[in-house]
């Protein structure tokens, strides 16, 4: 079987597994066809709703072509004329509404990124997960449907790409110690000292996963299990016996999803 005709295979079973939350298409595509995450309407009296309104629209168009650039050329050939001409607008159009060409692509990239952390939360109040393993998961839903623009970010971040390594790294770590710390909150989980490390380290986990797959050295469905393996056991030692109980279960329901 080919990798795209695995990929393809992989992509199915992703849509499958997130029919619960499958309605709100902008979380997991590279191209949504409205903002995902749009600025704040203008305080500015002299910005009037309508002209927001038509730059939203337009830095969310520009941010979209910046995505489907990445796939079609590859991350490091994407051209600001290029994606102006794609985009309807002119170059000095880009850097007034967002910046030069690093500036865009960090920007498009994390807009994805920040939408799927922002998912992952709504998911697990949804489904009744733990946060930590429902961004795992719902990070594994995007691979799956965009394997090529993942693995191009991916190839980006570790050649040269240091501030989107980081900024990347940032947005995930903080997430993930808010999470933590609502845990703790609860009484759901066992206060261990410093919660970046712990956070830091299931994001070092999750990064080393992610780029063994982008390789190609284990196939999609493995990619899942180890991504939800890994963190699990990872939190399953700092958890009380209830949220202990709900990481199980959600580690039994994969294991039986793949030997269905």
């Amino acid at each position: 079987m080919s990798r795209r005709t695995t990929e393809l295979s992989a992509a199915s079973s992703a849509r499958s597994a997130a029919n619960a939350w499958e309605s709100d298409q902008d979380y997991s595509t590279i191209a949504p066809a409205r903002p995902i995450m749009p600025p704040l309407p203008p305080s500015n009296a002299r910005t009037t709703r309508k002209r927001w309104l038509q730059q939203t629209q337009r830095r969310a168009r520009i941010l979209a072509n910046a995505r489907l650039l990445v796939v079609e050329e590859g991350y490091d050939h994407v051209a600001l004329r290029r994606l102006a001409t794609r985009s309807g607008v002119t170059p000095p159009t880009i850097y007034n509404l967002i910046g030069g060409r690093e500036e865009v692509l960090h920007r498009a990239i994390d807009e994805v990124h920040s939408a799927k952390v922002a998912f992952a939360a709504k998911r697990a109040a949804a489904e009744n997960i733990n946060a930590v393993l429902a961004y795992a998961d719902t990070l594994w839903v995007a691979l799956s449907r965009d394997p090529e623009y993942s693995r191009q970010v991916i190839h980006a971040i570790n050649s040269s790409d240091h501030e989107l390594s980081t900024l990347i790294r940032d947005r995930t770590v903080t997430a993930i110690v808010s999470w933590l710390a609502a845990l703790i909150q609860a009484g759901e989980m066992r206060h261990t000292g410093n919660l970046k490390v712990v956070a830091e380290l299931i994001h070092r986990h999750i990064t080393t996963t992610v780029g063994v797959w982008a390789e190609n050295h284990i196939g999609m469905q493995d990619l899942r299990r180890q991504l939800a393996t890994g963190v699990g056991l990872m939190l399953l030692g700092l958890m009380e016996q209830a949220e202990a109980q709900r990481i199980e279960m959600w580690l039994s329901r994969l294991e039986t999803t793949a030997a269905e």
